[in-house]
C-alpha cells in the first residue's frame, strides 16, 4: 500500500486511505470523491470545480502524492509498458537499451514496469496481471513467443530480435558490420579468413536470428572481396576453439578469424595462447559484437560496437508512434549501424604458409 507522511516533522507514516479520509473531513465530502479526484478519474464523474480545487489543495498541504503506478493500473486507458528481460543476457548493451527506452517513455507520460524474467519467453502461456499499453522485449528468435501480444493486440518493440504484425523490431545492421570487418581485413591483405561461430556453453548461434544472418552477410562480403572461407572448417558445429584453430590456421593457412560474438572471440584468444599463436602476429582476430572484456584482453580485440542507447531510443520512439496510432510504423524493422573499433588484434596478413613449419 502507498505510504505517505503527514506534514510536520516527527509524525509517523499513515496509509493512503487514512490521508484520504483526513482530506474528506477537511473539505466536507466523501472519501470516495477524494479518491476519484486524486486518481484522475474525471471523465465519467462530475464534481464541482471548487470542490476539486479544495481536494487538490488539501492533498498538496498534506504532501500526499498518489502512487502513479497504481493510478495507471486502475485506469481504463493503461499507460504501463511492461519490460521483459532476457533470461541469460545481462550485457552492457542490453542495460543501455533498457535505460534509454525507459527514459524516453517516461518523458512521454508512460510508466515502465517489470522486469519480467520469463523462461524462454513462454508468453503465449502467460497473462499480465494488469492492463498494459505495450511491451519491450529482447533477443526474440522464435516468433511463437510473441503470441500473447499478438492475440491481445498489444503493441511491442523487440530489441535485437524478431517480431510479428503488432511489433516493431530494432536490429543491428549485420550487412554493414560484415562490410566493416571484411573491408578492414582485405585492406591488410588477408585472403584466407575463417569464421568461428560454433555452439558453446554460452548458447548456440543457430538458435538466434543473427546466427544465420551474420554468416550469410559475411559470405557475401568475402565473395565480393575474393576471400576464401574454408567450408571444412565452417561446418565444425561442436569443435573446441583449439581444434578450430588447428584446422583453420595451422592446417589450412587462415590468416584471420572472424568471431560470431565476444564470447567466441575470448575462446579463440585463449586457444591461440595455448597453441602459441600470436595475435596479431600470426593471426588477426575480430568480433561481430563488443564487450568490456575484449577491451581488457592482451592484446585488446577489435570488434563491431553498436549503441545500446540508440537501440533503446529507437525502440521507444517507434513504440510510442504505434501507441499514437501512426500508420506504417508497426511491423517494420529498424536497423542500427555499428562502428568497427580497431584495437590491437588486426594486422597485415602473414605470408601464406603453414604455421606448422614454425
Amino acid at each position: 500500500m502507498n505510504r505517505v507522511e503527514q506534514a510536520g516533522k516527527g509524525n509517523a507514516p499513515r496509509s493512503a486511505a487514512g490521508v484520504m479520509e483526513q482530506i474528506a473531513g477537511r473539505v466536507g465530502c466523501s472519501k470516495s470523491t477524494v479518491s476519484r479526484v486524486l486518481s484522475g478519474k474525471g471523465k465519467n464523474f462530475s464534481v464541482r470545480p471548487e470542490l476539486r480545487e479544495a481536494i487538490l489543495r488539501t492533498a498538496d498541504e498534506l504532501e500526499y502524492r498518489p502512487n502513479p503506478f497504481l493510478q495507471m493500473m486502475r485506469s481504463r486507458e493503461s499507460k504501463i509498458i511492461a519490460v521483459f528481460d532476457p533470461v541469460r543476457d545481462a550485457s552492457e548493451t542490453i542495460r543501455e537499451a533498457k535505460e534509454s527506452f525507459i527514459r524516453r517513455i517516461r518523458s512521454s507520460g508512460y510508466v515502465a514496469t517489470g522486469s519480467y524474467l520469463l523462461e524462454r519467453y513462454r508468453v503465449e502461456e502467460y497473462t499480465v496481471p494488469f492492463p498494459i499499453a505495450g511491451a519491450l522485449l529482447f533477443n526474440i528468435s522464435d516468433p511463437a513467443f510473441l503470441a500473447f501480444f499478438e492475440r491481445k493486440e498489444i503493441p511491442y518493440a523487440v530489441v535485437n530480435g524478431l517480431h510479428l504484425d503488432r511489433g516493431v523490431g530494432v536490429q543491428v545492421d549485420e550487412r554493414h558490420s560484415a562490410a566493416l570487418i571484411i573491408g578492414a581485413l582485405a585492406e591488410r591483405g588477408h585472403e584466407h579468413v575463417a569464421y568461428y561461430a560454433v555452439h558453446s556453453d554460452f548458447g548456440d548461434p543457430r538458435q538466434h536470428y543473427s546466427g544465420a544472418l551474420r554468416e550469410r552477410e559475411l559470405r557475401e562480403e568475402l565473395q565480393r572481396h575474393g576471400i576464401w572461407l574454408p567450408e571444412e572448417v565452417t561446418g565444425m558445429e561442436e569443435a573446441s576453439a583449439e581444434l578450430f584453430l588447428r584446422r583453420s590456421v595451422l592446417e589450412n593457412g587462415a590468416t584471420a578469424v572472424v568471431c560470431y560474438d565476444h564470447v567466441r572471440a575470448e575462446e579463440i584468444a585463449y586457444a591461440a595462447w595455448k597453441l602459441g599463436l600470436r595475435i596479431p602476429g600470426d593471426i588477426s582476430v575480430v568480433s561481430f559484437s563488443d564487450n568490456p572484456t575484449l577491451r581488457r584482453m592482451t592484446p585488446p580485440v577489435s570488434a563491431c560496437s553498436f549503441s545500446g542507447g540508440e537501440m533503446g531510443e529507437v525502440a521507444a520512439r517507434t513504440l510510442l508512434e504505434c501507441l499514437n496510432g501512426e500508420s506504417g510504423v508497426c511491423s517494420r524493422i529498424y536497423k542500427v549501424r555499428a562502428t568497427l573499433v580497431e584495437r590491437g588484434s588486426i594486422a597485415a596478413a602473414k605470408e601464406k604458409r603453414s604455421l606448422l613449419e614454425n
